[in-house]
């Protein structure tokens, strides 16, 4: 097992995207009317949900139809490419293997290749097994010598000599195994170092492995004619586009499955179903690399993510023309799947908000009228010298800076948080319980900020132009040289404290003053005749005196 801490670039992978909101959702988890909204907003043509329950029943949710403007509903029989959820198949068949004893997951891959395959090493590191399932590899994200001839079917002409090729050329820059990369070319690579160790095609082993003996019927990597009548069309939004071929590198994303199948294939992995590959799917899912310094790890080829009342399993993806999630809680055997054919739905989305709403239906703190105002509240870095609010618009959160334009939250999981763009993640943290912190992700950027006890800004009120005028002037520091500038900007007054930047600040009463973008306030002292003599900074927990 790798045991050095991994840091994660975040990618956008073609295939593989891991959280991207465009669409509120209903705070209950009413999968119809959320499956219903999706066709009727126009976000894709076609939805279907699969939940499986720890009783091993199932059922199924779905709008819309094949194709846009068609007729041929969705079902959960009907099938659609899955992208880069087939990962999660590469990787229990490595793991399968290795039970076997075909091969050790620490293994270098090269020990299972012919000869004339190069593999690529750093200081005499080898790349192994566990480091393609990991994304440790040092690989890049794609190879150098993708070129594809037709862009709307990228990788029907990459091969497996293509891939031999940009091997034989490529110097990786990091050791195998002391970062991480999402890596495509690295997962195909896995998937094809497993067929030369198998003598055998990638869809034979995952049929012959997997789908057999999971009685999955409608899983394969090209859909045969028998099928066409129940083939999913792709599209980008609603605009039809064309159906990916990914031959060269299979074990990254090749695979078209049915809703029924995909949710055979997740409560096998939840052990509601049983079936004698669920100990090398637990092997799968034991976590190895972790990524950053979010609650994410990944185990071979799946992501992980550990909250404070259970684990969360999944993985999704996307092609051309299509979306997938596929997840469960670890401890409770929930798990749900979500194909849609249309590389603008939320898959993702839907799948994090049921698993969520699942755990926590089981957490007394959380009230049901209100799930969300735990976290409403001021938030400030030390020492207090920059904030944020959080507050509830609707079912997501709202994320203020000041004097910024409101920035939209949707839940990801428990204490965890995405805008739309997936520009800003929010990492909320708790103490005894109790929500106390966060972190924002952006910009490859990790800050933290603290909640406060009181909110911040106070209301504004309007003063009038004759009492703004009055406290203009130069304050010194009481026993110092320090001068704080006070002069009139409109309805507002403009403070600076030496050669600091000048601050706005807004009155929130006669007499004292807010500034919109730090947690400062100041307040004027008068004497009984109404004259202005002093000043007061009350900044970082601390009252400053300047006379006039």
């Amino acid at each position: 097992m790798i045991r050095k801490a991994m840091h994660f670039y975040t990618v956008l992978a073609t295939l593989l995207v891991l959280s991207i909101g465009h669409c509120a959702i209903a705070s209950e988890v009413d999968l119809q009317s959320i499956a219903e909204q999706y066709v009727a907003g126009g976000h894709t043509p076609g939805i279907v949900i699969g939940v499986g329950q720890t009783d091993g029943s199932m059922t199924f949710y779905s709008a819309g139809t094949l194709e846009a403007g068609g007729d041929v509903m969705v079902d959960e029989d009907t099938i659609f490419e899955i992208g880069s959820v087939s990962k999660v198949f590469t990787t229990l068949l490595l793991a399968q293997m290795a039970s076997e004893n075909m091969l050790n997951v620490q293994d270098p891959i090269e020990n299972h290749l012919p000869d004339s395959i190069f593999v690529p090493s750093r200081d005499g590191e080898p790349i192994t097994f566990e480091h393609l399932a990991t994304h440790t590899s040092g690989l890049p994200m794609m190879p150098s010598n993708f070129q594809p001839a037709n862009p709307e079917n990228p990788y029907a002409d990459y091969t497996t000599s293509d891939m031999h090729e940009f091997l034989a050329e490529y110097e990786i820059c990091n050791d195998p195994g002391d970062s991480g990369k999402y890596s495509n070319i690295g997962m195909g690579l896995l998937g094809h170092a497993l067929e030369e160790r198998a003598d055998s095609d990638y869809e034979t082993l995952i049929t012959s492995r997997i789908c057999e003996p999971l009685g999955m019927d409608s899983t394969v990597t090209k859909p045969g004619m028998d099928m066409d009548s129940r083939v999913a069309l792709a599209h980008k939004g609603m605009t039809p586009s064309s159906q990916w071929d990914i031959p060269g590198l299979a074990g990254a994303g090749d695979i078209n499955s049915s809703a029924r199948d995909m949710l055979i294939f997740a409560m096998a992995n939840t052990g509601n179903i049983k079936t004698p590959l669920h100990e090398d799917m637990i092997t799968c899912h034991e976590s190895r690399v972790p990524v950053n310094a979010s609650p994410h790890h990944y185990g071979l080829g799946w992501a992980i993510e550990s909250g404070p009342e259970s684990t969360v399993v999944y993985h999704n993806g996307a092609t051309g023309g299509f979306k997938s999630s596929l997840g469960f809680r670890k401890e409770t055997g929930d798990c749900i799947v979500v194909l849609a054919n249309s590389d603008k739905a939320d898959t993702n989305g839907i799948m994090s908000r049921h698993l969520y709403r699942q755990q926590k239906s089981q957490n007394e703190k959380i009230t049901s009228d209100s799930p969300f105002k735990q976290y409403v509240g001021t938030y400030s870095t030390p020492p207090f010298n920059s904030f944020l609010n959080i507050n509830i618009k609707g079912e997501r959160l709202l994320l203020q800076f000041p004097e910024k334009k409101p920035i939209l939250m949707t839940e990801s999981r428990r204490d965890e948080f995405h805008s739309g763009s997936n520009d800003y993640r929010i990492y909320f943290k708790r103490k005894n319980g109790v929500v106390n912190a966060l972190d924002i992700h952006h910009d490859g950027k990790v800050t933290q900020y603290k909640m406060r006890d009181v909110h911040y800004p106070p209301e504004s009120v309007n003063v009038s132009p004759s009492s703004l005028k009055r406290y203009v002037g130069d304050y010194k520091l009481h026993g110092g040289k320090t001068i704080f500038q006070i002069n009139r900007n409109g309805n507002k007054i403009r403070g600076k404290l030496g050669p600091q930047k000048a601050y706005l600040f807004t009155a929130c009463s006669e007499k004292r003053f807010f500034a919109p973008t730090v947690i400062a306030q100041i307040s004027f002292l008068t004497d009984e005749f109404g004259n202005v003599y002093a000043m007061v900074l009350h900044q970082n927990g601390r009252n400053t005196l300047y006379t006039k």
